[in-house]
C-alpha cells in the first residue's frame, strides 16, 4: 500500500538493499518488485565488520509493469 501511494503521488525510484545471504529479505523485495542493481560494502555496526550489501530499486515503471491496472500505476507504465 505504501509503494502504491508513493507511485501514485508521483514518487520516484525507490531503493533498498539486502546483506547477501539474507534470502528472506532479498525475496521480499524481488516479490514486490524491486531488481538488483549492484553489490557495495558497508560497515555493520551489530556484526562489527563490513558486509556485502546488495542494492535494489524499484523504478515507477518496473512498479507500473507488474502492476498494470493496480493502485499507484502510473500513466507512463500503462502506455
Amino acid at each position: 500500500a505504501l509503494i502504491a501511494q508513493h507511485f501514485r503521488n508521483g514518487g520516484g525510484t525507490i531503493t533498498g538493499g539486502y546483506i547477501l545471504g539474507n534470502a528472506a529479505s532479498r525475496n521480499v523485495q524481488l516479490k514486490v518488485g524491486f531488481r538488483e542493481t549492484h553489490v557495495e560494502v558497508k560497515p555493520s555496526v551489530p556484526r562489527g565488520t563490513d558486509v556485502d550489501v546488495m542494492q535494489m530499486e524499484l523504478s515507477p515503471e518496473d512498479w507500473g509493469r507488474r502492476n498494470p491496472d493496480g493502485p499507484g500505476a502510473t500513466t507512463q507504465a500503462r502506455t
